[in-house]
């Protein structure tokens, strides 16, 4: 897979390919911050060409891998996923998809016109519950918070 975005959500995919080689490994990473990329490429061995500021610049090359990893900022998701998936890459997308409903039905209808895979790693962050949760922790109303253990 090519990581597009190697700050935190980028790296724990990626160490999660350096804990599981058999079930995947990095080809490519995409990373606007020079240090964040070359950290990135020195910890899953990546040559100079496989590595990238922008990440237009993945999608200008040959197809190189099976998957690529969007975990760019939210507000940059649909794009990359919308240029992986017309270069025939399945996609495993970090949440929100996008950040309109425009954008979310625009991967839709790529996802299902390409027939590839878009895989959604959610959260709950934005669910009412948990936006309620966190308002009535900040305002004091459940009282001081200790720690946390959330199981799904």
């Amino acid at each position: 897979a090519i990581t597009l975005g190697a700050g935190a959500r980028g790296v724990v995919y990626g160490n999660f390919a350096r804990a599981y080689p058999s079930h995947l490994r990095i080809v490519g990473v995409v990373d606007p911050v020079p240090v964040r990329r070359e950290r990135y490429a020195q910890t899953h061995g990546l040559a100079p060409d496989a590595c990238f500021a922008q990440w237009t610049e993945v999608f200008a090359r040959p197809r190189f891998a099976d998957a690529v990893i969007v975990s760019t900022p939210d507000h940059l998701h649909a794009d990359p996923c919308l240029a992986a998936l017309a270069a025939g890459y399945d996609v495993l997308l970090e949440k929100p998809i996008a950040p309109t409903e425009a954008e979310c039905l625009a991967v839709l209808a790529a996802a299902q016109a390409t027939d590839r895979i878009v895989a959604v790693c959610h959260v709950l962050r934005y669910a009412p519950y948990f936006q309620r949760l966190r308002a009535l922790l900040q305002e004091g109303a459940i009282g001081q918070l200790i720690g946390v253990q959330h199981q799904e």
